[in-house]
């Protein structure tokens, strides 16, 4: 019984981790731990918090890059200051 849970846990925890998006539609939104990943897979976009920082960015980094090299950064200047941050699409 307990082989069974642990590979249905480990089941659901790899199915869960490896979705992603390659858009947001009006009113749908990304949070810390969520990604959305460009269509040809050289992007993704996200909330990431950078080295030892405690702020957190919006930002899009290249997904292949052991570096996590990051490409674009919303208000550099202005970090998240915890995880309740979000992006939205909305009018």
């Amino acid at each position: 019984m307990t082989i069974i849970i642990h590979l249905f846990l480990f089941s659901y925890i790899t199915i869960t981790t490896t979705l992603s998006l390659d858009t947001i539609t009006l009113g749908q939104s990304i949070k810390e731990g969520e990604t959305v990943v460009s269509a040809g897979e050289v992007y993704e976009l996200g909330i990431f918090c950078p080295g030892k920082s405690s702020g957190r960015y919006l930002g899009i980094w290249y997904k292949y890059d052991g570096e996590k090299s990051v490409a674009w950064v919303a208000s550099r200047n202005t970090p998240i200051s915890d995880s309740s941050g979000f992006l939205s699409i909305n009018v």
